[in-house]
């Protein structure tokens, strides 16, 4: 080893060291309190000029609600208003759920290093110049095989973003890194969403070392005004210049478990985390892990984690570290945290499985410690990796190293829930010790993100991605009102996240759409207090979006028995535009009622994309007619973390195309008008 190569080892122990000392020991920060009970985006931001006050919202879903929204961005930074200007710059907010957050929050924070156009990739007008692979006379962007650097889909076109692969990289994130059980998750996320693109500097223990806010004034007014201690921290801010889109207002859906007195069930609340504050500005039943009466607002976001020093505003708080965006997005997402426990459970009950998924997943691990951890982080790691290599043909001495290595953190490992030191803002009261409430994927409370952009009283129309899993489908019943009688017309089958703001429980079989209004007992009780709509316009959204992907008859004239479903024709994308009352959702902190809009897209194939592909294109695609061809294309499970190259480009030009092609753009930019 050189003497360089000697002093630079010794001074990154030094400085790890120094960090792990400053985070052993809790801090106090000064942050201000967001108590507004009528909440307004130019309460933050200025937003300048903003026809329509339009939101955007991306759904959760994993990497497949990342990859349609990247195509969903890309369109509408193509789409360009006659002053030059394109549509995202033009949103005045936009609203993020779980795999939603993947594609916005890096977005948001884009460093120097990536364009815009390198991480949404290059609108392609014509489906036709699509091709395999690399072909002379044709872009990066027109060539499905690749995913140019910088992309926002390079983490989840590597193998190594698999299910089994996380939870085998959470297990060694645990033993080898030391990484506290609640922050497994995160950190995983961390490592393959943020860290691509600079947005995860982290110590040794992989804890961040970094917090964010908004733009340069606000860092000052907010954090170093009030600690002149962070003056030279690393602080993450809204990406800006001439060449990038103008960043809309960005709120991060996440939810927090609350216990109900008198009983084992646990609702959730919505928590909102923006570049500005992290709270729950909504009114809910139950309390928190301390027993307090949670809600009131938020604290600015670097301080939340935290135990209450001093009950004023600003609040004094103390803390071990910074709450960073790997936070935010971590907890946003942590559905998946829930599918790696069942994996675990499978593992402890059969550690050959736990071998074998290890033996298989060994080259893309060996990989993802070489690229993720400096090299003298790695030792202990790839220790272990070359003693299962030189027991390769004798099983009983690599399953000795697996039963010495993992399966003794095995049961340290069966909730990988968030925990943070939530504290209520309202009543505030200064605590000595803050316990830690469990936290929980946004999506597993409001996946659409609308619910939480209607609170801001200044957001009038909205353009709702709902990247579903499920495509639009007739089904054998429709829609019952109040008097038990089935609306004609509404035998169309959609997500759970739709029906819900409707004031509808998910569609059952045998049962159709029903209200919770009135059921002593409902289906998914957690979602009863989702409603922002009324009930009444369900049955028009059904209606809509069947007509809008081109279908002229009737559900129910399909011919549909207990749970079978058959899609209709599938001729253009589901676009349809609704204005309706807003109802006044006090779980959710939507306080004023009025006439809003909402453009919604659904995400499902349609013809036209079909049929303007090259015939070796489409081949690749299989039946339309099939729904399960191409892996049910575009509606991937979202339990497929991992895509490939030619999934994620074929899914992000058909998204791309359902909105910047000339028969459907007019839809979109008429949102953006002033009335």
């Amino acid at each position: 080893m050189s003497i360089l190569s000697m002093l630079k080892k010794g001074w990154d122990f030094l400085t790890n060291l120094v960090s792990r000392m400053m985070q052993a020991s809790p801090t106090q920060v000064r942050a201000n309190l967001f108590t507004e009970t009528h909440l307004r985006v130019d309460q933050f931001v200025a937003p300048g000029s903003t026809p329509g006050n339009v939101g955007i919202c991306l759904s959760g879903g994993g990497s497949r609600a990342l990859v349609a929204g990247m195509g969903q961005l890309r369109a509408l930074r193509s789409i360009k208003t006659a002053d030059g200007r394109d549509l995202i710059s033009q949103a005045r907010a936009v609203s993020v759920v779980s795999g939603g957050s993947w594609l916005t929050v890096p977005f948001i924070y884009l460093q120097a290093q990536t364009s815009d156009d390198q991480y949404l990739n290059g609108y392609v007008a014509d489906p036709g110049r699509l091709v395999l692979t690399n072909t002379s006379g044709h872009s990066p962007a027109e060539t499905l095989d690749q995913i140019p650097d910088g992309n926002a889909a390079k983490g989840p076109s590597d193998e190594s973003f698999g299910p089994v692969l996380l939870a085998l990289q959470v297990l060694f994130l645990k033993k080898f890194w030391k990484v506290p059980t609640p922050y497994l998750w995160q950190t995983a996320i961390g490592l393959h969403i943020l860290k691509p693109q600079g947005l995860y500097p982290h110590n040794r223990k992989k804890e961040p070392t970094s917090l964010f806010s908004w733009d340069a004034a606000t860092k000052q007014n907010q954090i170093v005004s009030l600690n002149p201690d962070l003056a030279n921290a690393t602080v993450s801010l809204v990406a800006d210049g001439s060449n990038r889109s103008k960043r809309p207002f960005m709120i991060c859906n996440m939810s927090m478990f609350l216990r109900m007195p008198g009983t084992t069930f646990e609702m959730l609340a919505p928590v909102q985390g923006t570049g500005f504050g992290t709270g729950i500005f909504g009114s809910v039943d139950g309390t928190d892990y301390a027993n307090r009466s949670p809600g009131g607002g938020a604290v600015g976001s670097f301080a939340f984690s935290s135990s209450v020093a001093a009950a004023n505003n600003p609040v004094t708080v103390s803390q071990s570290r910074q709450y960073a965006l790997m936070d935010m997005v971590g907890t946003s997402s942590a559905f998946f945290a829930e599918a790696l426990q069942n994996i675990f459970a499978g593992w402890r009950q059969n550690a050959d499985k736990l071998h074998d998924d290890l033996m298989l997943a060994h080259p893309h691990l060996t990989r993802w410690i070489g690229r993720s951890f400096p090299a003298d982080e790695q030792d202990e790691a790839m220790g272990m990796m070359t003693s299962m290599s030189a027991a390769t043909g004798d099983r009983s001495k690599s399953m000795g190293v697996v039963r010495d290595k993992l399966m003794s953190i095995i049961d340290d490992v069966r909730d990988l829930s968030p925990e943070y030191a939530y504290w209520p803002v309202k009543n505030l009261t200064v605590q000595s010790n803050n316990p830690v409430t469990r936290f929980a994927d946004g999506g597993n409370l409001e996946n659409t993100g609308l619910a939480s952009l209607f609170s801001y009283e200044d957001i009038d129309r909205a353009l709702a991605f709902v990247n579903a899993s499920k495509a639009i489908f007739a089904c054998s019943l429709g829609v019952f009102d109040a008097n038990g009688q089935e609306i004609p017309g509404t035998r169309v089958l959609l997500d759970s996240q739709v029906p819900i703001l409707f004031g509808y429980q998910p569609w059952q079989n045998g049962k159709g759409y029903r209200l919770y209004k009135g059921d002593p007992n409902p289906v998914s009780p957690i979602y009863q207090h989702n409603q922002i709509f009324p009930s009444e316009a369900f049955a028009d959204l059904l209606k809509g979006l069947w007509a809008a992907t081109g279908n002229t008859s009737d559900p129910a004239n399909m011919g549909m028995k207990d749970n079978a479903t058959v899609s209709g024709v599938n001729v253009n994308p589901p676009l349809f535009k609704q204005t309706m009352m807003l109802q006044a959702n006090e779980w959710f902190g939507v306080r004023k009622p009025r006439q809003v809009t909402v453009l919604w897209y659904y995400l499902n194939r349609f013809k036209r994309f079909y049929d303007a592909l090259q015939p070796d294109v489409r081949a690749v695609l299989g039946n339309f007619d099939q729904p399960d061809s191409y892996s049910s294309f575009p509606n991937f499970s979202t339990l497929s973390t991992h895509l490939k190259a030619q999934q994620i480009n074929l899914m992000s030009n058909l998204t791309a195309y359902s909105l910047g092609n000339s028969e459907d753009v007019a839809k979109i930019t008429s949102l953006f008008t002033d009335p």
